[in-house]
């Protein structure tokens, strides 16, 4: 376990001295609850936590099958070890552990006994500032070297009471706390922001593109009128691949070399780790047989997760894997991000669940790539439309970096505001 100093490299103003060493076994109850068993499960009533539920509490995931227990048997069971209290902590005892919960109000709870380590504060430390000191480098550390890291390792009622804290005074640990549930409630408000953009996006798809069976869409700019045209993608322009590369001509730099992970880890704005590329003269070598990939062409993934687009904006060199990633020779027929936002709509992408299948087993070919059907306005619509959804998408990206900013902020200002 990495030691540590006792003050903070960054202070706010008008605090001084060292924070003191403690034990949280030394200040509160380390605890759990009496076991209640999945018969006494229910659809409502009190709300019970498992471990996964409060792992999904920290990360703001959607938790689809909650669980309570009743009224009568949370007071029956809270007569014998207590109720939980506002400024009181929930702690993973197994699963990813040691993911905190602080509690921030009356309402009952109840929760699964051993799974769940319960700190009974009851004020004795300011509760966000315990709650922030939890997910600190210096208490993980410790939670890390102790039980072990990823699902294998198991925190327990002993080792809660062993876990190790600094603490200044009340006054400064108050300043703290609501200084990064401030923060928190920073990355809340501007994550909202970001889903609702995502959210009219969404929705924008389904109303602009024609829905199966249509020929028009239910919302159009102004002055725009009269049925799409139905075409298919192979009737347009050529769909095809490239020469085989084999991995043995992977390099280091060079020409940037996509597989069909890449584009997919594209799109959700992923960042790759072990990003590929050939040499320039094997490129050119093989360009001279099947082509170079232009601006406005699309590449599309035919393994793995299938029918993912990636439109190319800009002239630098890229190779892909054969097969597995399918190549669409646009050269400008259809306006480029017409043809990247048509691709993700409903009407393209039920095609190639209905035709290749769903999740990581289907294929997308060349020859169903060439069937593709697509519903095509005016080139002047197509840009229109082209355009909307590329100032959504920018929107998106600065929203999403907005976002990843204060998170940015929160990590810096925990490694630095804790000892």
């Amino acid at each position: 376990m990495t030691q540590h100093n006792d003050i903070p490299c960054i202070r706010f103003k008008g605090f001084t001295g060292k924070w003191e060493r403690k034990k949280l076994g030394e200040i509160m109850d380390v605890t759990s609850v009496k076991r209640i068993h999945q018969s006494d499960w229910t659809d409502e009533g009190v709300r019970f936590l498992r471990a996964r539920d409060i792992v999904a509490n920290i990360s703001g995931e959607e938790i689809s099958d909650i669980i309570y227990i009743s009224k009568d048997k949370y007071e029956e069971y809270s007569q014998l070890c207590g109720k939980v209290s506002v400024g009181d902590m929930l702690v993973t005892g197994v699963g990813t552990i040691g993911v905190p919960m602080i509690i921030k109000n009356d309402e009952p709870i109840y929760f699964k006994d051993g799974n769940v380590i319960w700190f009974k504060n009851h004020n004795k430390i300011n509760g966000d500032f315990l709650f922030y000191s939890f997910i600190s480098d210096y208490i993980q550390s410790f939670i890390n070297f102790s039980c072990g890291t990823g699902t294998v390792g198991t925190y327990t009622i002993e080792t809660g009471k062993k876990t190790p804290i600094l603490l200044p005074t009340l006054a400064e640990q108050r300043a703290i706390g609501a200084y990064f549930a401030h923060l928190d409630d920073l990355i809340e408000a501007e994550s909202q922001k970001l889903d609702k953009l995502k959210n009219m996006k969404k929705s924008c798809l389904e109303k602009m593109f024609p829905k199966l069976g249509c020929d028009v869409p239910e919302v159009r700019f102004k002055g725009f009128t009269g049925k799409w045209e139905r075409k298919k993608l192979g009737e347009i322009m050529d769909v095809t691949s490239v020469k085989r590369i084999h991995q043995s001509d992977w390099t280091d730099e060079g020409v940037r070399f996509l597989r069909a992970r890449d584009i997919v880890a594209n799109i959700s704005g992923e960042e790759i780790s072990d990003i590929i590329y050939i040499s320039k003269d094997k490129y050119e070598e093989y360009s001279q047989l099947c082509g170079k990939v232009s601006v406005g062409d699309m590449l599309v993934t035919g393994v793995g997760t299938i029918g993912v687009p990636m439109i190319i904006k800009n002239d630098e060199p890229i190779y892909f894997k054969d097969g597995n990633v399918i190549w669409f020779k646009n050269h400008n027929k259809i306006n480029g991000d017409f043809l990247f936002y048509s691709f993700i709509s409903d009407y393209i992408q039920s095609f190639i669940n209905f035709s290749c299948g769903t999740g990581t087993v289907g294929t997308y070919t060349i020859e169903t790539g060439k069937k593709t059907p697509i519903l095509l306005p005016t080139l002047a619509e197509q840009r229109a439309i082209g355009a909307y959804f590329a100032h959504q998408d920018d929107l998106i990206e600065a929203q999403g970096q907005k976002v990843e900013k204060l998170r940015r902020v929160k990590k810096a200002c925990l490694e630095g505001m804790f000892v």
